[in-house]
């Protein structure tokens, strides 16, 4: 739950469209130089798959510097606005990025990210704001079997065994 505004919510919509088009599909066809996976939407369209460095997490906390028309009046010195990321720009016909400044409300459309924390989701409540980044390994017990394994390969070898008659 990404906890943005219910308007908002639409431009999740846009950024999974943005990753859709970026992976490959089988509906494209290829030539004999590429791999079997096919091409991307975005380079059969483009000409050149998009910059991996350009996508970002929805709902999660970046940054962006505003120009003198957007900042805010009563902290001249600031001139950068918090906010969550929505989605490309390019929906808008525009470049950049489309912004919701949670302090102040409102969208924005900004040229670049200034700063970017994917793990970070200032709208949330508690301890869902923060998602770690480092990877919890758990030891994988091969050689035991649980109760649950047991039970679903007797369930397996249980319907092989009706198949067969």
């Amino acid at each position: 739950m990404s906890c943005v505004p219910n308007l908002a919510s639409s431009y999740c919509v846009l950024h999974a469209v943005d990753i859709l088009n970026a992976l490959p599909t089988t509906a494209n066809p290829t030539d004999s130089t590429t791999d079997v996976t096919r091409f991307s939407p975005s380079l059969k369209y483009y000409g050149s798959q998009p910059s991996m460095s350009l996508f970002y997490v929805y709902s999660s906390y970046c940054s962006v510097h505003v120009d003198d028309d957007h900042f805010d009046k009563t902290s001249e010195n600031v001139k950068v606005s918090p906010g969550v990321y929505l989605c490309n720009a390019g929906h808008f016909k525009s470049k950049g990025h489309v912004v919701w400044d949670y302090k102040r409300r409102r969208k924005l459309i900004a040229p670049e990210i200034s700063r970017n924390n994917w793990n970070f989701y200032p709208m949330r409540s508690g301890p869902a704001k923060y998602l770690s980044d480092l990877p919890t390994f758990v030891e994988a017990k091969v050689d035991e079997f649980s109760e649950e394994m047991v039970s679903a390969l007797m369930m397996l070898d249980f319907m092989t065994l009706g198949e067969i008659m």
